[in-house]
């Protein structure tokens, strides 16, 4: 069962991370990881653009943050959390595809045509020298036949955040790595 089955996000490593468009990492010390968690998204959410607020963010403290103690020393651990935040999908422009919608079959009729031409010429009679002319004539005219469709170009922006790092719950103190990124889909 992975993590998104049981309620949380999908999983992602930092290496994941850093494949995308933009990563961005930052070092972070005397935080507390729960505020900081709560903090962030809060701040994801609040990004605006001309439209409203842009991003809806994914993840909850319960699912995705992780604080787990360790027997090293006295109330110390390690944090792991994610969160993402997807845009709406915004229409950047239009494409337009070129297409020979009776390709093959032109191809087949003008292939089949001259099968029936050389029938013809080679003693079928006018009837298949006839037939030949015209599928060939029909073949060629629908495999040059082009058609022209506009199709919308359409954009998702996608955050994704891996906190990780050591905590110590002593001191509320956290080293932590975050990873930004930005996803054009």
């Amino acid at each position: 069962m992975t993590e998104a089955d049981e309620g949380g996000l999908e999983s992602f490593t930092r290496q994941d991370l850093r494949k995308a468009t933009k990563f961005v990492e930052g070092d972070y010390s005397g935080i507390n990881p729960r505020s900081f968690y709560r903090k962030l998204k809060r701040a994801v959410e609040e990004i605006q653009d001309p439209g409203g607020f842009k991003y809806e963010t994914e993840g909850t403290q319960s699912a995705d943050l992780e604080i787990e103690s360790e027997d090293v020393g006295a109330k110390t651990g390690t944090m792991k959390g994610r969160l993402r935040a997807d845009s709406e999908w915004l229409e950047v422009g239009n494409g337009e595809l070129e297409y020979r919608p009776y390709g093959p079959h032109g191809a087949m009729g003008a292939v089949l045509g001259i099968v029936m031409l050389l029938l013809g010429i080679g003693g079928g009679g006018l009837l298949w020298t006839l037939l030949g002319i015209v599928a060939t004539g029909g073949g060629i005219y629908g495999y040059t036949r082009k058609e022209f469709e506009t199709f919308p170009i359409i954009h998702q922006d996608s955050i994704r955040v891996l906190l990780t790092g050591e905590v110590s719950e002593r001191t509320k103190k956290a080293k932590t790595k975050l990873g930004l990124t930005y996803l054009p889909i």
